[in-house]
Formats: structure tokens, sequence, C-alpha cells
């Protein structure tokens, strides 16, 4: 008994409060909404065709595409993958649900051009 004691005075707030109300939580979610309700969120979302996607094993691919933001690792430039090339990239170029775009477009073609002249050597 005196485990459960014990383990009844560290428990979270909220499983305390379950526990003394016989398992039913109590209350509204409080607190501001998580958007504002319009549409602004949606406008940049494209319906992912999830059958044209490179097999992988997993379970939850992308079912919309975002701008994502990001920052190339080579010049520190702060960028935006658009959903429009995250569609071109999973759907038809057929890359990874793993990968994300980490270098900006004139890293990339700085990159390409010295890997092909260090092949030509």
């Amino acid at each position: 008994m005196i485990v459960i004691d014990n383990w009844f005075r560290v428990a979270a707030p909220a499983r305390r409060k379950a526990l003394e109300t016989g398992g039913r939580t109590v209350g509204k979610r409080k607190g501001k909404p998580r958007h504002d309700g319009s549409d602004k969120y949606r406008e940049s979302r494209i319906p992912a065709d999830v059958s044209k996607h490179a097999p992988n094993n997993s379970y939850g691919p992308p079912l919309f595409y975002e701008d994502k933001p990001f920052v190339c690792v080579d010049c520190g430039k702060e960028e935006v993958w658009t959903a429009l090339q995250q569609k071109w990239w999973y759907e038809v170029a057929k890359g990874t649900i793993y990968s994300r775009a980490v270098r900006c477009r004139a890293c990339r073609q700085a990159r390409r051009k010295g890997q092909t002249e260090s092949k030509s050597k």
C-alpha cells in the first residue's frame, strides 16, 4: 500500500484528478485555438498522391505537401522548400519520403558542378 500512496503523491495532477473522479477527466480544453480559422494554412497545401511515391516501409507518408522553411547547410541562407517542389521530388523523381531539402538552389548547382569536374579529372 505504501507504493500506491507514493505513486499517488508523485502522480501528475491530471492523473491524480482522474483518479479522484473515478477515471473520468473533468473540464474542457483551455487556451487559444490552434489556428485563427483562416484558410491561409490551406493555401500552400497540395494533396499528395501516395500511389506515386517510391516504395518505402512507412505507415505515415505525407498526405499533403506544405511549404517548409529551411536553412542551407552550405551558405546559411534561409529558403523555402515549396509544396510544388516537394510534389515533384516525391512523386516524379521518386525521392524517399525521409529526405528533405538542405541546400539552396545555388549551392546545389555549385555542388553538382564540383562533382562533375572531379569525376572528369
